[in-house]
């Protein structure tokens, strides 16, 4: 009804139905999201509710366009709606484990247990389903194994979710005001929230999508909204396998600031630093990689960028404690041998999944970088506990408890397999298909038959099940470890979202393949700073100008981005 009055041109009666829809969501959203499990709520969220927050992105640009008297009230409602369902499935995921590990209660400790067994065995029956060597009969066995311990494992979930229900302190998602976010920023200082929508106006289903940018300052009475010139399909598409060559082939980029950023920047003067909240392809682009074709800067050069899920993690005072750390790196991919693992001319920690191959390229500048940054810790008295080589196995990630850092230094993995899946099944396999290669992934996998232990593979899956509720800071030192399936509004479903849904504070990915020794360099000058100011932001940012001196590609100094707090 909201939409129709919106598209006859009643533009007040459709501005006060949809305030009185948001508000009847939010209820819902809290019923439904503490109810069932996270793939019950998103089925639930996707096909139900996501469509009325989508379509309100046209109204304001209509009222921009059409109707002014009308567009300061929309922008406002929108800004909120962004920060309450910006990564809402997250937020209740985050949630919900906070009520299972806070329930004191020994049948839902038990219950929860069981859960996360359950997952593990349901992660390994996957990985022995994708199997490309296996039989038609064993494969169909393994299908079938597959389908039931899913439905074992949604089940789990449900019945923790409803038993755990008693704690709505924990359980339940507030709306928030964007004047709280512009309060927190200071005079030089901006908040952004990327939304990519599709237009609906006169016609309900269109193939026109657009990409605005909601901007606040300290001083707004209303949220600015700038929507970027080309089509999304573009921005997608050719600009972006534009933006991936130029980094690639390290060749000069002359043109993705005019694409993704000149509009926005031109909003920003008298701007020092922005709190950034991609979606959609900006997820995909370091936008600090962006070159200004007027002076030659980068955008690292112009502005401060913090990437943020959304402007609730601005300034955020729960200050995370940093007096312990863990650091694992260069595992032995084949176990017993002298070396680590083939020393293969790939000097990139990227690795497409193939585990039997026992080909996987040694890092021994993940064992440099570890040894460095361990070094670095000992001189600010940080207790430090560190695993390399055989000693760098899976097993030791789940006996965490909340480091205040945990720093991961090896072959990181993404493969859109399962993409065409259906909606259901498209975010398993997302989490499921990218990890990270730990100590004696090739013993397990080249094994005759599997054997009932850990493989070796950290998938995303099995680390958002981590105990890092406390934890400052997770540093993936690997490549490609932020892709994974896009979901629009909700992030990428990959290892990003599965360490931030553990519990830590701000994680730290990279976008594409990342030279061993560069990293090497940037890690440990990222280090020296942070542990020196306690300034995650800062010191990611000094770490990123200081490689830039030596190595000026953005190929070099640009793959790394750190989100959260």
């Amino acid at each position: 009804y909201a939409y129709f009055s919106m598209r006859d041109k009643k533009y007040e009666e459709a501005a006060e139905t949809y305030i009185e829809l948001f508000k009847i969501n939010a209820g819902w959203i809290n019923d439904i999201i503490f109810s069932f499990g996270e793939k019950a709520f998103a089925t639930y969220y996707n096909s139900k509710l996501k469509e009325g927050y989508q379509n309100y992105h046209s109204f304001v640009k209509i009222a921009k366009e059409r109707r002014l008297s009308l567009f300061q009230q929309l922008s406002q409602q929108a800004y909120n709606n962004l920060l309450f369902i910006k990564s809402i499935s997250l937020k209740g995921t985050q949630k919900r484990k906070e009520a299972f590990l806070n329930a004191n209660d020994p049948n839902i400790t038990k219950l929860y247990e069981q859960w996360i067994d359950k997952k593990q065995l349901l992660i390994r029956q996957y990985l022995k389903t994708a199997d490309p060597a296996g039989v038609d009969t064993v494969n169909k066995i393994n299908t079938t194994q597959l389908n039931k311990l899913q439905e074992e494992v949604n089940q789990l979930e449900n019945e923790l979710t409803i038993k755990s229900r008693d704690f709505k302190k924990y359980l339940t998602l507030t709306p928030i005001d964007w004047k709280a976010v512009r309060d927190q920023l200071k005079e030089d200082e901006a908040a952004i929230e990327m939304i990519r929508f599709q237009w609906r106006d006169k016609v309900y289903y269109s193939d026109t999508v657009y990409y605005a940018a909601y901007i606040i300052k300290k001083n707004s009475l209303y949220p600015e909204v700038v929507y970027l010139a080309d089509a999304a399909t573009d921005l997608e598409n050719k600009f972006y396998r534009s933006y991936k060559n130029n980094i690639k082939f390290k060749l000069e980029d002359k043109e993705s600031y005019d694409h993704y950023w000149k509009l926005i920047g031109e909003q920003l003067k008298g701007i020092r630093k922005v709190y950034f909240s991609p979606d959609g392809i900006y997820h995909l682009i370091n936008i600090s990689t962006l070159k200004n074709p007027e002076n030659q800067k980068f955008l690292l050069d112009e502005i401060e960028i913090q990437y943020t899920s959304s402007g609730t993690d601005i300034n955020n005072d729960a200050k995370k404690d940093i007096s312990t750390a863990i650091l694992i790196g260069r595992p032995s991919y084949k176990m017993n041998t002298t070396a680590a693992a083939s020393t293969g001319k790939d000097e990139t920690r990227s690795y497409v999944r193939s585990f039997r191959d026992e080909n996987i390229p040694d890092l021994p500048g993940t064992e440099e970088e570890i040894l460095s940054i361990k070094n670095e810790m000992d001189q600010q008295k940080i207790t430090v506990h560190h695993y390399l080589k055989d000693e760098a196995t899976e097993d030791k990630l789940y006996k965490l408890h909340s480091p205040g850092i945990l720093h991961i230094a090896t072959h990181g993995y993404w493969s859109s397999a399962g993409e065409n899946a259906t909606e259901g099944y498209r975010v398993f396999n997302a989490m499921a298909n990218s990890g990270l290669l730990l100590s004696g992934v090739i013993n397990y996998y080249s094994a005759a038959s599997y054997p009932d232990t850990y493989d070796g593979i950290l998938t995303a899956y099995e680390a958002q099940n981590l105990d890092l509720e406390n934890t400052s800071l997770v540093i993936l030192s690997a490549c490609e470890t932020s892709l994974g399936h896009l979901d629009a509004g909700e992030g990428v479903y990959g290892l990003q979202r599965a360490f931030r849904a553990a519990g830590a504070g701000s994680v730290m990915t990279s976008l594409w393949k990342v030279d061993d020794k560069a990293t090497r360099d940037f890690m440990i000058l990222f280090y020296q700073q942070y542990l020196k100011t306690k300034n995650k932001s800062a010191a990611f940012i000094a770490a990123q100008k200081a490689i830039k001196e030596k190595y000026l590609h953005p190929y070099f100094w640009g793959a790394f981005v750190m989100m959260g707090e």
